[in-house]
């Protein structure tokens, strides 16, 4: 339901990627440079100084002899550095397979190396209380559509996350002030599902935090929490903005708080449903906010009405494109 923002893909992807490439980039430039003084430290040893100018006086200034010769030995210099440069990546990659005892904290090795490891039945219990904390607020919806799907993994794997809920992606142009309450309510919802259920939180947010602050800032800019000032310029306008961000979610925390304590047998059955299952698919979770007697606090966001019994069907098909995207923890 939330699409990546472009700053957070260039930032995840394509910033390290490029980082990598100019970090291999100066390494071979070095290593060349070192090899290219050794070479001429060798040559002017005391035992090699006169057979190298006897050699360098053949070769005339300016001449096609002279260039080739120094354009020859600079090209096989910087093939020598970016040799070496790749040889490291591969022996690194090779020892983070052989010597997985080196990274068991988790530590990506050579830029890119995903250590697979088992998830421990604490690590499930936190993941799953954090999706179901997401999942139970699309209760507020009233409908879903069948390809939802909400997962906790139980090893690490290439995305770096732990859990996600499947997502939908708007059609529509505009977008409604009540869509965006709820999406932040979303967000939120994994850490404060934590807290209520465990009393403690994991370090698992930290996205949660980064889309709900853009969210935030979107939301507040519209003026609907009083003045926002859209470009800061001065020290008293980022402290009023700060403290009208800081204000806005503690009133969505106070809002979820209340949420789940009306639903806390709820919470709880959902939480141990997903990590009993691992994987709860788009009809298993209709099914279950149909069962459910969930009750909504004053001035929870309704983004596609109020209802009184959670639909089977999905009618939002010509506003909302069902996707593969996921939320992810």
């Amino acid at each position: 339901m939330f699409k990546i923002p472009l700053f957070f893909h260039l930032r995840d992807h394509i910033f390290p990627f490029i980082r990598q490439v100019v970090i291999m980039t100066i390494n071979a430039f070095v290593v060349s440079l070192a090899f290219y003084g050794f070479f001429w430290l060798y040559r002017f040893l005391p035992v090699n100084f006169e057979t190298t100018l006897s050699e360098l006086a053949v070769i005339k200034p300016n001449t096609v002899e002279y260039r080739r010769y120094f354009m020859d030995l600079y090209r096989f210099c910087l093939s020598v550095g970016v040799f070496f440069v790749l040889t490291e990546k591969i022996v690194r990659f090779v020892c983070s397979i052989f010597f997985q005892k080196e990274y068991e904290q988790g530590r990506s090795y050579g830029g890119g190396v995903v250590i697979h490891r088992k998830m421990t039945p604490q690590d499930i219990q936190y993941v799953g209380a954090h999706e179901a904390g997401h999942l139970l607020v699309y209760a507020a919806l009233g409908q879903l559509p069948r390809s939802m799907k909400v997962e906790v993994k139980e090893h690490t794997d290439s995305t770096a996350s732990l859990g996600y809920v499947s997502a939908f992606t708007a059609k529509r142009v505009t977008q409604s002030r009540l869509f965006i309450e709820w999406e932040m309510l979303t967000l939120l919802a994994g850490r404060e599902g934590e807290s209520i259920l465990l009393q403690d939180n994991s370090l698992g947010s930290i996205s949660d935090h980064g889309e709900w602050f853009n969210r935030a800032s979107v939301y507040l800019k519209n003026y609907f929490e009083g003045i926002f000032y859209i470009a800061p310029s001065s020290r008293f306008e980022f402290e009023a903005n700060e403290e009208k961000l800081s204000t806005l979610k503690a009133k969505q925390t106070q809002l979820l708080q209340a949420y789940f304590h009306l639903n806390l047998p709820v919470y709880k059955q959902l939480t141990s449903m997903l990590i009993d299952k691992k994987i709860l698919y788009g009809h298993e979770i209709i099914q279950f906010f149909q069962q459910a007697h969930i009750t909504f606090p004053e001035d929870f966001p309704f983004p596609f009405g109020r209802f009184e019994k959670f639909s089977d069907e999905w009618h939002q098909s010509e506003e909302y494109r069902e996707v593969n995207d996921k939320v992810e923890r």
